[in-house]
Formats: C-alpha cells, structure tokens, sequence
C-alpha cells in the first residue's frame, strides 16, 4: 500500500513538473508577421515569414537592407485614440499607391502600431484598426487587396520607449514592409 502511495505521489510530481514548464508564448489571435521588400522577416521579429511566403528567414541586416532597397521609407501618423486619416496621411498613403503601381511584383503589409497607454488588448484592437484604414485606403485607389496584408503590433515595437507626448506620437503609426 506504501509503494502505491509512493508511486502515485511521484506520477503526480512529475505531471505537475512537467505542467510548469509550459510552452513558448503565442502570437496574438489574428496576427500576421512583418516582412521586408526581400520577402524576408524584418528586423527584431521572431521566426516569421513573409507575405505570400511560409517560413523565410533572414538576419536583420539583410532585413534592413531589402527594406531599404524597396525605397520607400513612409509612415502614416494618428491622433491619439484615432483610427482616422488626416490630410498629411491620405497624401502620404497616395504616394504609397503610385508606388505599388509603379512595382507591380510588390506585396505590402500594413503594420498598425500605438502607444503605450491602452491594455494591450486594447492596442492591439486599435493597432489592427489602423492597419485596415490604410489597407482599404489602398484598395480603393485600385490596388489588388491580395497585394495589402495587415498586421497589429498593438503598443510592442514603439520607435521611441520614452513616456513622452513626443515619443507617444512617434509610437502611434502605420509601418509599410515590403515582400514579393
């Protein structure tokens, strides 16, 4: 009876060890992965693959440097709490459109991003949102919706960590990324 006892105890300690040492963290429901204009992740993103393509890989220096050959270098900025494009972003997301029609074999993906006030929940909503406004923005001026994906970072990649209204304003943006 003691070594039943024994051995149940240590089936359950090793289920409950095994249990603790749980999985790697998953990306937000419905996120897609940041690419460049080679097709390749971008730089400081995990494992992830471009649009139309599972599963390139690429270092983050060859990353930058497809992104840069692309030539276009853009962002579209919001109000705080905004989804909405001003004049500066409708200006700005017309260039984009010439340039996709300019380079037909060009995929683009939207990243939406926000600042760091919000649950995460919250940006992420609000980062997908932004996205998607510039996406249809695109899709209306008559590019192939199967050319513009999107993705929402939410508040995770701020181009400036500070806690400023200045740093808050850079942080709330549409990154344009590059594939084939």
């Amino acid at each position: 009876m003691q070594v039943k006892l024994i051995a149940t105890a240590a089936l359950l300690f090793l289920a409950l060890s095994l249990a603790g040492t749980g999985c790697a963290p998953k990306s937000p429901a419905g996120q897609t992965t940041e690419t460049t204009a080679a097709g390749q992740p971008a730089a400081g993103s995990a494992a992830q693959s471009a649009p139309g393509q599972e599963g390139a890989q690429a270092s983050p220096q060859a990353a930058s440097q497809a992104q840069d050959a692309a030539g276009f270098d853009k962002v579209v900025y919001f109000d705080y709490d905004s989804s909405e494009l001003g004049p500066e972003s409708t200006r700005m997301l017309d260039t984009l459109v010439g340039f996709l029609k300019a380079n037909p074999g060009l995929k683009v993906q939207v990243a939406g991003n926000c600042d760091e006030r919000g649950t995460t929940e919250y940006n992420l909503a609000l980062g997908d949102r932004r996205a998607k406004v510039a996406r249809d923005y695109c899709v209306d001026k008559g590019i192939d919706e199967q050319r513009v994906s999107t993705v929402s970072y939410g508040e995770e990649k701020p181009v400036d960590p500070a806690s400023t209204e200045e740093a808050w304003a850079k942080n709330r943006r549409d990154d344009f990324l590059f594939g084939k």
